[in-house]
């Protein structure tokens, strides 16, 4: 039995409809397979080429430094109490101050600060100047105060130099309160880093180059203006350290804990 016209036009039609209607949805799966695999490329990218060779190795840096400074600070206080104050001084136990002194000193990641050696984090720093200089130089600003306070600290003629001038009381209070402030960088910058790869991931970046604009964004800004503000109270107060004035050393010291407790649990992002 023969078809009419019309039923052949309209079989032809509906297959027609039928072919295309598959094409569109291959072509659509292969632009969305496509955009997806570009997608995963970018990721690995920045997972690559900033987290592993950057931000993370970074922040294992500051908490290793941040912490190993902070024990230290805690060390020295304990075996200054101890052979200065509950012993009376007596020459037996400043030798073995002394000698508690140089094994804190010798500690690797200690060492590592006082010669400004910076193993943990220099093959690192590059990396993250691309996430604006504020990071960059408030990172390195610190650990270069972490640097100076234990060079400092950890020798014996500076101790003898501040008993002259104060109490060993006052001495300790002293390292106590250096101690906790140290503590604080560390945690404000770790929790920084952690803002800031918790923002990058968030923004699910699917150009690279987007990702390299990331810093003209608004957000961003607000981060890096934070950054430079806890870099400035940062150097004032390790600047004032060197200061004959105590009112200069007070002042700042009040200024950075009052800004850091302000700070530390926010998210400049946000």
């Amino acid at each position: 039995m023969s078809l009419d016209l019309n039923t052949i036009i309209s079989s032809m039609l509906g297959s027609i409809i039928a072919i295309s209607g598959s094409i569109a949805v291959a072509v659509l799966y292969i632009r969305n397979q496509n955009k997806s695999e570009n997608k995963r490329r970018v990721h690995e990218r920045i997972q690559e080429a900033c987290f592993e060779q950057g931000i993370v190795p970074i922040e294992a840096a500051i908490s290793e430094y941040g912490t190993s400074t902070v024990f230290a600070m805690v060390d020295l206080r304990t075996w200054v109490a101890r052979c200065l104050k509950f012993r009376e001084g007596l020459p037996a136990e400043h030798k073995l101050l002394e000698a508690k002194i140089e094994g804190i000193a010798k500690r690797p990641a200690v060492e590592d600060l006082t010669k400004h050696t910076f193993s943990l984090a220099m093959k690192w720093f590059p990396s993250l100047q691309r996430f604006g200089m504020p990071l960059y130089n408030s990172v390195k600003r610190t650990f270069q105060v972490y640097s100076m306070f234990l060079s400092d600290q950890l020798a014996l003629e500076h101790i003898q130099r501040q008993i002259k001038g104060s109490s060993i009381d006052e001495i300790i209070r002293a390292l106590a309160a250096v101690g906790e402030i140290l503590q604080r960088t560390e945690i404000y910058l770790e929790r920084r880093m952690e803002n800031l790869k918790d923002y990058i991931w968030q923004r699910d970046y699917e150009k690279y180059l987007d990702f390299l604009e990331m810093t003209k964004e608004e957000r961003y800004q607000n981060f890096l203006s934070e950054l430079n503000q806890y870099l400035e109270h940062l150097t004032k107060w390790s600047d004032a350290q060197t200061s004959e004035r105590s009112e200069d050393r007070k002042e700042t010291s009040l200024a950075l804990s009052k800004w850091l407790n302000e700070h530390i649990d926010l998210n400049p992002f946000q």
